[in-house]
């Protein structure tokens, strides 16, 4: 069945268009034949509750006229004589009627004001109240009409009023017709294959007006919403109706459709669901190849977005259970063109091959890298931090720490932040004792060799130091590039101990002192014979030096080899 706007039996066009409250001409700049309004606003049931359609209509009326005192806008007869001609007169006169009940006033038979009438319709069938409100007023002006006639509540929403037969009186009254009207459109907005209606998603030839000869074009219908209106108004405003200023008519006009769309967004904003603002926008990564999508049609478009590629979103929307999240050219730009959330991922991090610990070349905060957000207090510039694990954005690599892999924490420092920790060499290279039950461990991966069983040397030659605590790492690490260290609370010194008794030895051959520490000659050299009296020891790298009285009583950390010794 087609439907269309019925003028009421009010003498002329021109009269009719007199009661009805013409919307702003601002709001109809926007109009879109195959998207009139989103299936998401067209159903929110929850718009208003039945006191603030009460609310509404009051505003819009705020003084009715219901009996009439008015002036008559359309002439005789003077029923009183009394020189004057109201409104109740010429009701009288041509419908029988003298009291003329706002929509914001009027009852239904079983006592329900308009308001939860049409609150109540809305429930019932998932449409929202916005939307029949603006069907009473595009069909017969109920809204802003300040003194209505009783036929304009008998076919309210124009619904049974086909444009070639007189209304269809099973349909009669406010209560009827808000029925049938929202059981229509929930019928095609469920696809129902019990409601026929010659509209399908897609493209439709639809006229400009009734009249065949003022020709139509193709609509691409893009929504169910759209499709039940084009089935309850099967015309679309030509562009000169679109361009005309409000109010006046033009040839081969047809404004069912344009006047829903402008009263709908001059009271109730916008009919299409809007793209809104992410919380945060945030770098996201394609999972794999897609493409970018009309969000408010479901079409994909050509544009092709290769798996892995990184965008930053900054705006969302959801139509049709489908969420779909749009970049930031395409925010600023106002495009439709969207990616949905189900094809995009949070581009992860990676663990690093090795694990590695470096220090901040200046203060810096950590930061959350998929919304470049600074987080936590400020980081110490030349503070040591061990990471293990990275991710790049945007062309920015950035490091997490391990303690924020370990807790699972989305922060990371930017890696131009950052340098390495370097070891440095020990203003003397010495032999030291590392204690027992002590492990050498991997500064940076936290690997550990087995634990030592007793007080074994090492040759120390480089330093780190991390946080304040220094570690020590050996020659042989140090030749190799290893990170292998100990910390320095874990090793002694090498002493001397007193020997018991002290002696005299002699020289069993040439040789030279050694110091101690680092077992090297200090060019001081000893004959074969020569006798020297001692008075302490050492144990170094498996063998043992003697010092003597003359350095041990000065502190001197020098020694000959036990084995270059014989009793005098």
């Amino acid at each position: 069945m087609r439907i269309s706007k019925i003028a009421i039996a009010i003498v002329s066009i021109a009269s009719f268009a007199s009661i009805i409250q013409t919307p702003t001409a601002s709001a109809a700049t926007e109009f879109q034949a195959g998207r009139i309004i989103d299936d998401a606003i067209f159903t929110n049931k929850s718009s208003m509750s039945a006191g603030q359609i009460q609310d509404f209509l009051n505003s819009k009326v705020p003084t009715c006229d219901t009996n009439g005192q008015q002036n008559s806008e359309f002439g005789g007869p003077d029923l009183n004589g009394d020189g004057r001609v109201q409104r109740w007169e010429w009701g009288k006169a041509n419908y029988n009627q003298t009291t003329f009940p706002c929509l914001r006033d009027y009852k239904v038979g079983d006592g329900r004001s308009a308001a939860q009438v049409i609150y109540d319709t809305a429930q019932k069938y998932t449409i929202n109240p916005q939307v029949l409100i603006v069907l009473l007023q595009k069909e017969q002006g109920l809204v802003t009409d300040t003194w209505p006639l009783d036929i304009q509540y008998r076919s309210a929403t124009g619904y049974g009023c086909p444009d070639t037969a007189p209304c269809d009186a099973q349909y009669y009254g406010l209560v009827n017709q808000l029925d049938w009207a929202a059981k229509m459109f929930r019928s095609i907005l469920d696809d129902s294959p019990y409601w026929y209606t010659p509209y399908e998603l897609g493209d439709n030839y639809i006229q400009y007006n009734p009249n065949a000869e003022c020709g139509g074009t193709v609509v691409n219908i893009q929504n169910r919403s759209t499709q039940a209106l084009y089935n309850y108004t099967p015309y679309q405003p030509n562009a000169e109706a679109i361009a005309a200023p409000m109010g006046a008519v033009v040839s081969c006009g047809a404004y069912g459709n344009l006047n829903f769309y402008r009263y709908f967004t001059s009271w109730f904003g916008d009919a299409y669901v809007p793209f809104t603002n992410l919380l945060m926008p945030r770098w996201m990564q394609t999972k794999a190849a897609t493409y970018e999508y009309d969000a408010y049609t479901g079409n994909a478009t050509t544009t092709q977005i290769p798996a892995g590629t990184q965008q930053l979103y900054t705006t969302k929307i959801t139509i049709g259970g489908v969420t779909y999240l749009r970049n930031k050219d395409s925010t600023s730009a106002s495009l439709s063109t969207a990616v949905r959330i189900d094809d995009l991922e949070e581009i992860p991090y990676q663990a690093m091959a090795s694990p590695r610990w470096l220090k901040l070349n200046r203060n810096a905060y950590k930061q959350t890298p998929r919304t470049g957000y600074n987080i936590d207090g400020l980081l110490q510039h030349g503070r040591a931090i061990k990471f293990e694990s990275k991710t790049t954005i945007a062309n920015t690599t950035y490091l997490r720490t391990a303690h924020d892999v370990a807790t699972g924490q989305d922060k990371a420092i930017p890696a131009i932040f950052l340098e390495e920790v370097t070891f440095e060499p020990l203003l003397s290279e010495r032999w030291m004792s590392v204690n027992k039950g002590v492990s050498f461990t991997d500064i940076n991966s936290g690997s550990q060799q087995p634990p030592l069983q007793d007080n074994t040397q090492a040759y120390f030659s480089s330093k780190l130091l991390l946080n304040d605590i220094l570690y020590l790492r050996t020659k042989e690490a140090t030749d190799n590039g290893s990170s292998n260290v100990v910390n320095i609370t874990d090793v002694t010194e090498n002493s001397f101990i007193p020997m018991t008794i002290p002696r005299t030895m002699k020289i069993s051959a040439p040789t030279e002192k050694y110091d101690t520490r680092t077992l090297t000659t200090v060019n001081y050299s000893l004959e074969s014979g020569q006798q020297v009296r001692f008075k302490s020891k050492i144990y170094v790298n498996n063998q043992w030096y003697l010092r003597s009285e003359t350095d041990t009583n000065s502190n001197i950390p020098y020694g000959i080899p036990l084995a270059d010794l014989v009793d005098a």
